[in-house]
């Protein structure tokens, strides 16, 4: 199996890229860091070498990348990450190819745990980075038809944009 993973340098990116890289799967990896990524991409500027793609088979995607509330970004720049990246990578793959989107609980509005979350609890996202994360597991359900969302508890500590 080959998995390509985008935010492989993140909190959870990491994670989940060391712990794959243990396994049989082929790992190839995405992201703006032309040292630490096999394939550089800037989705921010919109330039790098993506066409490497075309010469790729993926079995699974696992899209980590995303600008934390932390960043204090402005929409577009959330926009960028969490949902412009998905636009163009999809542009290279089939709609049947795998994905696993991570999102976050904050689509739900929550700025603190204190429960247990449900997806059946309303959606209402209050910030730029909750939204824009909504809109991508909206793009995903849509493109692809193989696809799997989690929404993570934060792994950060400020919320506000």
């Amino acid at each position: 199996m080959t998995i390509l993973i985008l935010g492989h340098t993140g909190k959870i990116g990491s994670f989940l890229f060391d712990n794959l890289v243990k396994t049989e799967a082929t790992v190839i990896t995405l992201g703006r860091s032309k040292n630490k990524s096999d394939i550089f991409y800037d989705f921010d500027k919109k330039e790098g070498d993506l066409y490497k793609l075309k010469e790729l088979k993926i079995d699974l995607i696992i899209n980590a990348i995303g600008k934390l509330p932390k960043h204090k970004a402005d929409k577009l720049a959330y926009s960028n990450a969490n949902i412009d990246a998905l636009k163009i990578l999809q542009l290279y793959f089939k709609n049947d190819t795998q994905i696993i989107q991570l999102s976050t609980i904050s689509v739900y509005g929550e700025e603190v745990t204190d429960r247990e979350v449900k997806e059946t609890d309303e959606v209402k996202p209050k910030n730029n980075y909750a939204v824009t994360k909504l809109q991508a597991e909206e793009f995903v359900i849509k493109k692809y038809r193989n696809h799997w969302i989690f929404r993570i508890p934060p792994v950060y500590n400020d919320l506000d944009d």
